[in-house]
């Protein structure tokens, strides 16, 4: 029988539906995969994982704004959370299909 974990569910009045969702999707993945005895040690590495770069990038977007001026920092921030999207994609790629995948290649 698998094992329930208490708050999965959003809450009634969460931030929004991507949010809440996402949130109830790592908690319960992090639920069915992690021994019990290790749930607190990986529930807060996705919260350090997930919250850090979140606070970050938008504290540095104005910090630049400050330093560059709107249109630029909007510009950098926007090319930075692209790079850090494929990125992103090209790892959950990687690991999802167990293969590296080679410079110019294309999917199947």
């Amino acid at each position: 029988m698998p094992r329930r974990c208490r708050g999965c569910s959003p809450p009634p009045c969460s931030p929004g539906p991507g949010r809440g969702s996402g949130s109830w999707a790592g908690l319960s993945l992090l639920n069915a995969t992690v021994p019990a005895e290790r749930l607190a040690e990986a529930n807060a590495a996705l919260n350090v994982g997930g919250y850090l770069p979140a606070g970050l990038l938008p504290v540095t977007a104005g910090y630049l704004g400050d330093a560059l001026g709107l249109p630029a920092a909007t510009t950098v921030f926007g090319a930075v959370v692209v790079a850090l999207a494929l990125v992103g994609g090209r790892a959950a790629r990687t690991a999802v299909s167990g293969e590296p995948i080679q410079a110019g290649s294309r999917s199947r």
